[in-house]
C-alpha cells in the first residue's frame, strides 16, 4: 500500500486500531517535505526529501494512547527517524 493515493492514511489507521499495534514505522511514505498530521485517534509524523517528491520519504503513525511515553522522535531524512520510548 502507498500512502501516496488519497485516503490510504485514513485506510491505514482504521486497520491498526482493530489490532493491539501501537506504533507502526512506515517506509515508502512518498508525501513532499516534513510534517504531521493530529488526528482524534493518532499522530502521524512524516520526511521526504524536496527533490524525490512521489519517493521514498518515512513516517510514524502512533495511537495518542502511547504519546505520553514517547521521549522523543526526530525526523532525519528520507529513509530515517527515531523514536525514543
Amino acid at each position: 500500500m502507498t500512502l501516496l493515493k488519497p485516503g490510504k492514511l485514513h485506510e491505514l489507521a482504521e486497520g491498526i486500531t482493530k489490532t493491539q499495534i501501537q506504533i507502526l514505522a512506515l517506509e515508502e511514505v512518498r508525501w513532499p517535505g516534513k510534517g504531521h498530521i493530529n488526528k482524534i485517534d493518532y499522530l502521524f509524523y512524516y520526511s521526504e526529501t524536496k527533490e524525490n517528491t512521489g519517493q521514498a520519504g518515512t513516517g510514524s503513525l502512533r495511537m495518542k494512547k502511547v504519546q505520553k511515553y514517547i521521549i522523543n522522535f526526530e525526523l532525519h531524512n528520507e529513509s530515517l527517524c527515531k523514536i525514543r520510548v
